[in-house]
């Protein structure tokens, strides 16, 4: 996966779990992003619809590195009260998702204790390392002009437009795989991938409200 932001030289291991802090809501600032998505939403969704619904990883991240020490990577259960302060700090205007990250989801929706105490929201699918090196597969391919084979699965996303379970994740695995070998990547509507980067389901939790 290829990333424009110059702090892409800093590379660390792809995190099996953590917290981690979106801003939802704000159509500007998912624009912004560093990531963002270069095709246009495929109809029936809008760029507004996709920032209001959507709960995955993508999307622009808190913090930022000089805000807290996490430089947007996932950040272990005894870090929440901190992002919790963050995001407090940040005032009322400011829509402030945390949510818990799960890459080594094998099904199901409740692989651990740990998450126990957290809502499943869904399976989001791509790959994530940390804020400036991410790629959701739902947002920028599925729910954007790309193939039909992949805009097919956006009838199987729920309401948090995430894949309801992990069977539908290696589906769009297999198809992206196939577009892939048809040439994807070449012809500049699927992200390219570098060695030691993996799209994989991506399991998506929320704190109880």
């Amino acid at each position: 996966m290829s990333c424009s932001s110059p702090q892409c030289a800093w590379s660390p291991s792809m995190q099996e779990q953590g917290f981690v802090v979106v801003r939802r809501g704000d159509v500007g600032a998912w624009l912004r992003e560093p990531a963002a998505c270069s095709h246009e939403p495929a109809p029936p969704f809008s760029e507004a619809d996709i920032a209001a619904r959507y709960r995955g990883f993508d999307g622009p991240m808190f913090p930022r590195p000089d805000d807290v020490p996490f430089e947007g990577r996932p950040a272990a259960s005894d870090a929440l009260s901190q992002l919790q302060e963050f995001c407090g700090s940040l005032g009322p205007e400011v829509s402030c998702d945390i949510i818990y990250l799960d890459t080594s989801a094998t099904g199901g929706g409740e692989r651990n204790a740990c998450l126990s105490d957290l809502t499943f929201l869904g399976y989001d699918f791509g790959f994530y390392q940390w804020q400036y090196n991410k790629w959701s597969v739902i947002v920028c391919e599925i729910l954007q002009h790309t193939y039909p084979e992949l805009e097919a699965f956006a009838t199987r996303l729920n309401s948090h437009l995430l894949l309801p379970d992990v069977e539908a994740a290696y589906r769009v695995q297999e198809t992206r795989a196939h577009l892939v070998e048809r040439g994807g990547e070449r012809e500049g509507r699927l992200e390219t991938t570098i060695p030691g980067e993996e799209f994989r389901p991506v399991g998506i939790y929320a704190l109880h409200r």
